[in-house]
């Protein structure tokens, strides 16, 4: 009876490594930003030749590692206007399958996700990305573009475009269970490596007031509404959890077969 137990072990170990691997893998290997061509210096509402706007396959529309599981890509806006957009992943392998969906880690990526609209002038814009939570912001003249978003955009799902909140999405119909993302510290990040400033407040430089104490002595005293530096908290990487989750889940199973062998043996 030790050795069947002893061969369970063994093989649920081996399923749940193989698992755990398969999860980590799920990831591309490549992202593309795809959307409207005004977003790529086309000035017409069509590319003549079908190579920018929404073409899964655009080699000039991938992004480029940026370190710290962040990407980014140059692009130029043709003309000031409101546009829609979308990132996807291996486009050239599963073109509209893989797509972006606000919030939740690439593991949880699908067809139909989120699309995006935001407000560019013409110029020079940066997108960033982070794919292992789902994020997508662009950068323009140093700060963050306005945008709202289409949760998932399939014909049947809502066509509202909400402001990017966990609760617009769920005041929309949609429960984002996924949904684990540090938007803020995501924001500050796409500044930094556009080149923008932070998103973090400046320090009050102002000189403390003096009050005057009973015996004629003065003492300082703080400037009211003054702020203190504050830190960008770091993204919560949720890429990872589901390996550990099979990992657990099968090793408890394997517990409760061996508790149950060793007492049918005794």
């Amino acid at each position: 009876m030790r050795k069947i137990i002893k061969k369970i072990v063994a093989v649920a170990t081996t399923l749940s490594m193989t698992a755990a691997m398969g999860i980590m893998a799920f990831a591309a290997d490549s992202y593309t930003f795809v959307g409207n061509p005004h977003l790529f210096g086309i000035d017409a509402d069509e590319d003549p030749d079908g190579n920018k706007g929404w073409v899964t396959t655009a080699q000039d529309q991938k992004f480029t590692e940026a370190g710290d599981g962040y990407y980014t890509a140059k692009f130029t806006c043709a003309s000031a206007g409101e546009y829609e957009y979308k990132v996807v992943g291996d486009g050239d392998i599963f073109a509209w399958s893989y797509q972006l969906c606000f919030g939740n880690p690439d593991s949880a990526w699908a067809d139909n996700q989120t699309q995006f609209k935001g407000k560019f002038e013409a110029g020079e814009y940066t997108a960033v990305l982070n794919p292992s939570q789902g994020m997508l912001v662009c950068v323009q003249n140093g700060k963050v573009v306005d945008f709202t978003i289409r949760y998932k955009s399939r014909d049947e799902d809502s066509p509202n475009f909400v402001e990017p909140s966990v609760a617009a999405v769920k005041a929309d119909g949609y429960d984002p269970q996924d949904f684990d993302a540090n938007f803020e510290a995501i924001k500050a990040k796409a500044l930094e490596l556009a080149g923008g400033t932070t998103a973090e407040p400046e320090t009050t430089t102002a000189a403390p007031a003096e009050t005057t104490t009973a015996a004629g002595s003065t003492q300082p005293t703080t400037a009211a509404g003054s702020t203190q530096p504050t830190t960008a908290a770091k993204p919560v990487q949720t890429g990872d959890v589901a390996p550990v989750a099979v990992i657990g889940t099968l090793l408890a199973a394997v517990a409760v077969v061996a508790i149950a062998a060793k007492k049918k043996e005794a």
